[in-house]
């Protein structure tokens, strides 16, 4: 089976949306299908070109605009996609993600007979529904959305109050395929575990409630004197003098910056549990990050406010609920539990058991395969 995925992302790093398009590649080439990947957005130079022999990638084939067809070039680079559609000669299109400027211009001129799968990790009316007003954006990812899954012979969604949200818009049904981790951090998950070691893993926006994991660590800190605290990933200015300001600068304090894939799962597997509290956006009741599914797999249970769509998955699997409201009472409840040895290494084991069930690359992608090779069964039939 061939497959092209079109990957409105950075490409080959850059984004978390670059993270899922290469977990989707790397799982579909071991299961032996022909994968071209082309990245169709306009990333500058984050969009560099691949050297992985895994599975082809077209990297000429994108916008030249951030404006899609609407911008300049732009029908000329719709061109060039289609080309190299042609040129793949795919059974299967992945969409990743959903601007109708862009995605769909781009599936209107697909090749002939090629199905249409979609990957769907935001809800469709989240620029509309986050923006102060209605904007040409927020129409661009909602026009676009809606013509996809409308388009859609197979459908996947990021978590299930996302598929439940988006079945309406499409006549077939919604499989959810999570946040996934790969095997290298099932590998060291079996690293040495540092008691009373937390930490926090992202790029701290907004929707990651910077000024709530702020307040937790440092709480935290004050109620356990032997407890430390690392972060991984890039820290603005502005957030690392709010670090600075909280009293997260002192020896307790370790700021990793940006770590390698290699090194990534060593890293994580270090702490004992690890901060990810999330905004109350509406955005984030739909989500469900990569950087999620990494701690989960390095056996490092990940602290969530009620609200957001990580909690799904619960405590059997590692998922520490706190107060959406209190980040000094969240912090107190997850320091007594960092203080249990007993208790915390339950929410570890739950933690790897729940990775290993839910969030399997390989096998969250092996049941993708499946709905595909059926659907294209019936359709041959």
């Amino acid at each position: 089976m061939r497959i092209a995925i079109l990957a409105d992302v950075p490409w080959p790093t850059g984004a978390a949306g670059s993270v899922r398009v290469r977990r989707w590649a790397e799982e579909l080439s071991r299961a032996g299908w022909e994968v071209t990947v082309i990245p169709i957005g306009n990333y500058g130079s984050n969009d560099a070109a691949d050297v992985d022999q895994e599975f082809d990638t077209a990297t000429k084939a994108r916008f030249t605009s951030k404006f899609g067809v609407l911008g300049p070039g732009g029908w000329s680079s719709l061109t060039r996609i289609a080309e190299a559609l042609r040129l793949a000669k795919p059974d299967w299109i992945l969409c990743y993600g959903r601007r109708v400027s862009t995605m769909a211009a781009c599936i209107a001129r697909r090749p002939r007979g090629t199905r249409i799968a979609v990957d769907v990790s935001e809800h469709p009316a989240i620029t509309l529904w986050e923006r102060s007003h209605r904007s040409l954006v927020g129409w661009d990812h909602w026009l676009g959305a809606r013509y996809l899954l409308r388009q859609a012979d197979a459908v996947f969604a990021i978590t299930p109050n996302l598929a439940a949200a988006c079945q309406p818009w499409t006549r077939t049904p919604i499989t959810v395929v999570l946040g996934m981790t790969n095997s290298v951090s099932i590998v060291f998950s079996a690293a040495t575990r540092i008691p009373h070691k937390f930490g926090y893993f992202g790029s701290w926006h907004a929707k990651d409630a910077p000024a709530f994991v702020i307040r937790m660590a440092a709480r935290m800190l004050m109620n356990d004197p032997g407890a430390t605290f690392e972060t991984v990933g890039f820290i603005p200015q502005k957030i690392l003098a709010a670090l600075v300001d909280a009293g997260l600068d002192s020896p307790r304090t370790v700021h990793h910056g940006a770590v390698s894939d290699e090194r990534l799962a060593g890293v994580l597997s270090s702490w004992a549990l690890a901060l990810m509290p999330r905004s109350d956006a509406k955005s984030a009741r739909f989500a469900f990050p990569n950087r999620a599914a990494d701690l989960l797999g390095c056996s490092v249970p990940v602290v969530v406010r009620e609200s957001v769509g990580i909690a799904s998955l619960g405590a059997d699997s590692g998922v520490i609920l706190v107060p959406s409201d209190d980040a000094e009472r969240a912090a107190d409840m997850v320091s007594s539990i960092l203080s249990d040895q007993s208790r915390l290494a339950e929410f570890q084991s739950a933690a790897r058991r729940g990775a290993e069930r839910n969030l399997c690359a390989t096998q969250a992608i092996g049941r993708a395969i499946s709905i595909m090779r059926q659907a294209r069964l019936e359709t041959i039939e």
